[in-house]
């Protein structure tokens, strides 16, 4: 079995930060990411007060660039043929967790509601998506 990297994002100061993400309610009651640059040196360790509403998880995957894809990160389709009058902007779908199937997904509605999707993982296999943006700094209408 592959081991699996577990990290967060969030904002803190309005600038995302990345590492693992710890809730420190019963002290001071704040949300915290602990960044460590250096795995090697333990010294290297930050600890960021974030802004919990931004918190999202790594999912794993990677997109057709190799950037790590996080929740709420918004996709686009590279290859995708639009229409007339239709802009790729318009194509962005939104990542989520789907916790009735378990599984991340991408939501492939109008409305981005997360109730509806296709997986994750299926489709960055079968497509060629890149982040594009994501839903805590670009909203999708």
């Amino acid at each position: 079995m592959e081991n699996r990297e577990i990290k967060f994002r969030a904002k803190s100061n309005n600038i995302f930060v990345y590492g693992h993400y710890f809730n420190n309610h019963d002290f001071n009651n704040q949300d915290i990411i602990i960044g460590l640059e250096d795995k090697e040196d333990l010294s290297s360790v930050s600890e960021f007060i974030i802004d919990v509403k931004t918190l999202s998880q790594f999912t794993g995957f990677k997109d057709c660039n190799g950037v790590e894809v996080y929740e709420g990160d918004t996709l686009i389709d590279v290859d995708v043929t639009l229409e007339e009058n239709v802009k790729l902007e318009d194509t962005k779908q939104q990542v989520y967790w789907c916790g009735k199937e378990g599984c991340w997904k991408l939501d492939n509605t109008f409305s981005q509601n997360k109730k509806e999707g296709w997986y994750l993982g299926k489709d960055l296999k079968d497509f060629r998506f890149k982040v594009s943006g994501n839903v805590y700094e670009n909203a999708i209408s």
